[in-house]
């Protein structure tokens, strides 16, 4: 199709700018499949994959070291592990220092209510007067 829209092309010029607009959205659209598929998903860490963060690097003092620890102990035989970065392993550790936890400040979901007498009691009345 494209071989016969060339020779078109060539006595139309209204043609040729067709076929140049159809090769510029198939580039645009290759280029934005290959930025898609390199993106890589967000990885969540495990309370005790952060606990051997901070206690590795509280006992070497070194990112590169607590890299490589963590390889070793939670992915021994893969020959190039996914390892957390640098800045990873510097937010657990001012985590840990601001709250002095390793698990997430809030639990997920809406906050839980109490349900008392009282509760009960200004609610009826609220729903009464509505």
């Amino acid at each position: 199709m494209t071989k016969i829209l060339l020779q078109k092309a060539t006595k139309c010029p209204f043609v040729l700018l067709l076929l140049l607009t159809r090769i510029v959205v198939d580039l645009v659209n290759l280029v934005q499949n290959y930025e898609n598929s390199m993106k890589m998903a967000p990885v969540t860490y495990t309370t005790e994959q952060k606990s051997f963060m901070f206690k590795e690097f509280i006992r070497t003092e070194s990112y590169p070291a607590v890299r490589r620890s963590y390889g070793r102990r939670f992915h021994p035989n893969q020959r190039h592990p996914p390892l957390p970065d640098t800045k990873t392993i510097r937010n657990v550790i001012a985590r840990h220092d601001a709250t002095g936890r390793l698990d997430n400040l809030k639990p997920p979901g809406q906050p839980r209510t109490v349900r008392t007498e009282e509760h009960q009691e200004v609610r009826k009345v609220s729903y009464f007067e509505n």
